[in-house]
């Protein structure tokens, strides 16, 4: 998981990483960003990155 804040806390702060190992959540992560903005930036950026060998695909979540 430090991984992924390393990765997006370049964009901005991040509140929270939530990132469930179960077989059917397995290789999901939710990221919290304090501001908009910085989720907008970070999706924009690393939409396709490899992470692990795979392309990042992001998209919004409202809660």
């Amino acid at each position: 998981m430090l991984s992924l804040y390393a990765l997006f806390s370049q964009f901005g702060h991040v509140v929270d990483i939530v990132a469930l190992k179960t077989m059917k959540m397995r290789g999901q992560a939710f990221v919290i960003f304090k501001e908009l903005g910085s989720s907008t930036n970070a999706l924009r950026q690393l939409q396709g990155f490899p992470f692990y060998g795979k392309p990042m695909v992001s998209y919004f979540v409202t809660l």
